[in-house]
């Protein structure tokens, strides 16, 4: 019809997610992805006000990136011991308690061993 203005508005693609898709953190069924470092996440494990998983949103509390008075990351439990996890470590990215964890080297006790024992067989 001439004269008759019809709107199109774009559409917006999100990403699908099938039943295969788990959480990166819990395996729990995965229905976010973090915007920092894309990691496919569950509600659980997502934090809506930054959108980023726990995980990252751990280590922007650290930086100092955010407020004083957010909220506390929930990082589920300590891999080791299963209390509250406090820290993920950097190489193998589980989620440790501050007794599993070693502030020095930034990793969890597990992945510690591992590099002590490769530093062993290096230099002897």
């Amino acid at each position: 019809m001439i004269g008759v203005l019809v709107e199109h508005k774009p559409q917006v693609q999100r990403k699908q997610y099938t039943t295969t898709s788990l959480c990166e953190i819990c395996s729990r069924e995965a229905t976010h992805t973090c915007r920092q470092c894309n990691r496919r996440v569950c509600n659980r494990h997502y934090d809506f006000s930054a959108g980023v998983c726990t995980a990252c949103a751990l280590k922007l509390k650290d930086r100092g990136a955010e407020a004083a008075n957010e909220k506390s990351v929930d990082l589920g439990v300590c891999a080791v011991c299963m209390t509250d996890a406090t820290h993920v470590c950097k190489v193998c990215k589980r989620h440790v308690c501050n007794k599993h964890f070693d502030n020095n080297l930034d990793v969890c006790v597990m992945c510690r061993i591992r590099k002590e024992r490769n530093d062993m067989k290096m230099n002897g």
